[in-house]
């Protein structure tokens, strides 16, 4: 009998200065360290967070290091864990974040008795370690549902929901069978995989217990250079393919798809406006970054590659740049006579 209960999965990356409370969170438990692990996977990571998790493994036998040989961004390390760990249950932990003290226990006994495909539970907002806010609330099931259930409580809308793994366990052998991974070498991974899951989830259940602490990190993947194109072309490529699956999914029915499938694409539409803003090199890297999105769905009627409007910014920086030097010598004629004629 496998005696690992639970599988604690970090993806780490320029997370030196908050590792240790991360860990230290992890190692304040109420199981025994033989019943779960915790798997840090560097992902190429140029700071020294190496190094301090190594100083934690010469403590701590359950703790292992994966380290990759190029960087996959969150997605990529979570998969990278997942294809190793041995617990029965996941939990993917951001090592910026922390866990709420002797929790292990209730949370695995609760996915555990109820048998569970999805645990989920609330989380606090903090910075510096001072609480700021209930990052989200919701008010909990007072029942094992499924995953589309859930989607159709109106308690609360789709577009405040948490879709981030670290709110959430996971039985991994849920994940496995259906083939939920994460999208790898984009900055935005969550939101497809969560869809996912819940769609496909059977036995679900919301604890309202706050479980977590998302730290509010300026220096975070998320909060640096939103609007740059690369992050905006996998914003647009996640929305289209939520789009996408929900528009394919058989057993969905059309309560669900009308209340999510109007959220992307409003979110779409927005999108546009903020090419507006670029710059040369951040629209070359928009266009660059969507040019795997599949013609043939709702994306081709939104124009973001085809629409001159939204390209007119664009096409004018190349102009400007083109007739430079013709500006340049009409302005400049007289002179450039006068030095010939002397």
């Amino acid at each position: 009998m496998n005696p690992i209960k639970l599988s604690v999965i970090l993806p780490c990356y320029n997370v030196e200065q908050y590792i240790a409370v991360c860990l230290d969170s992890l190692y304040a438990q109420d199981i025994p360290e033989t019943e779960y692990e915790v798997i840090c996977v560097n992902d190429c990571s140029p700071d020294n967070g190496r190094s301090i998790v190594l100083e934690y493994q010469k403590q701590h036998k359950n703790l292992m290091l994966i380290d990759h040989d190029v960087n996959k961004k969150q997605g990529g390390a979570r998969n990278s864990g997942l294809k190793i760990a041995t617990g029965k249950y996941i939990w993917f932990v951001d090592p910026d974040d922390f866990v709420e003290n002797n929790v292990f226990n209730k949370l695995v006994t609760i996915i555990e008795e109820n048998n569970l495909d999805i645990l989920h539970f609330n989380a606090k907002k903090i910075n510096e370690n001072k609480i700021l806010s209930d990052y989200f609330y919701f008010p909990g099931t007072e029942k094992v549902i499924t995953g589309i259930e859930y989607l159709k409580d109106d308690r609360v809308p789709y577009w405040k929901r948490q879709v981030t793994p670290w709110s959430k366990l996971y039985k991994k052998e849920f994940l496995t069978q259906n083939r939920i991974v994460f999208p790898e070498n984009v900055f935005l991974e969550d939101n497809v995989h969560s869809l996912l899951s819940l769609l496909h989830c059977t036995r679900f259940f919301y604890l309202n217990d706050f479980i977590y602490y998302y730290r509010q990190n300026e220096s975070s993947t998320m909060n640096q250079n939103v609007l740059g194109g690369a992050k905006l072309a996998d914003r647009v490529r996640y929305e289209v393919e939520c789009v996408s699956i929900l528009e394919k999914w058989k057993n969905i029915d059309h309560e669900v798809s009308s209340l999510i499938i109007p959220m992307y694409r409003y979110h779409l539409i927005n999108r546009k406006k903020s090419l507006l803003k670029m710059s040369l090199t951040e629209l070359n890297a928009f266009y660059k970054g969507i040019k795997s999105i599949d013609k043939n769905n709702f994306i081709h009627q939104l124009s973001f590659k085809d629409n001159f409007i939204y390209r007119f910014p664009y096409l004018i920086l190349l102009l400007t740049t083109a007739l430079a030097p013709v500006f340049w010598f009409s302005r400049n004629l007289k002179w450039l006579i006068s030095k010939f004629r002397v």
